[in-house]
């Protein structure tokens, strides 16, 4: 039994999404929480240090890899194609805002300690309480996305290929650069 290209690609982006996902959802539960800071003066807080933190990395790395993988098997397509260049504005855009999300809340949680120097007492930056989730969402959201357009891709190659006896026009990414 082969297995198809297609269907590794597909499986492969799919558990990184998922995983991207999951540990979104995992960040939020660890993240520090107002009730986590302590006030250790009145111009200075601290809070203990959260596992949001490598997780949210985790869930970025997971992501922009997944993101590697689909740009990688479709490079030579979006070369080729112009017609292509106008259906990625919501694959990138969400891959930037989920990949900023995740690292705003990141940094946040990775901040040790706070020093205001307001009349009111100290400014203690925590992450807001859907910024995980958000950015979980927004990630499931991108490798969906990705996947159907791999699929579009993929699908539209085969039709060439069909319909032109085999040549579909697009130089062959996996073969890489072949010398005469």
């Amino acid at each position: 039994m082969k297995i198809s290209k297609p269907l590794v690609v597909c499986l492969t982006v799919g558990f990184l999404g998922l995983l991207a996902f999951a540990l979104g959802l995992a960040a939020e539960i660890k993240r520090i929480k107002v009730s986590d800071v302590t006030f250790t003066s009145y111009h200075e807080c601290t809070h203990p240090r959260s596992v949001a933190f490598a997780l949210g990395l985790t869930a970025s790395l997971s992501l922009i890899i997944a993101h590697v993988i689909i740009h990688e098997e479709t490079f030579m397509v979006f070369l080729v194609n112009t017609s292509i260049h106008n259906d990625l504005i919501f694959y990138w855009s969400t891959l930037i805002l989920a990949v900023l999300l995740l690292l705003a809340g990141t940094s946040l949680n990775d901040y040790k300690s706070s020093k205001g120097s307001t009349i009111v007492g100290a400014k203690c930056y925590l992450v807001k309480p859907v910024v995980f989730i958000g950015s979980a969402v927004v990630s499931l959201v991108n490798v969906t996305t990705g996947i159907i357009f791999y699929l579009m891709i993929v699908s539209a190659i085969k039709k060439m290929e069909g319909d032109n006896g085999g040549a579909t026009g697009y130089p062959n990414p996996g073969k890489g650069i072949q010398l005469a």
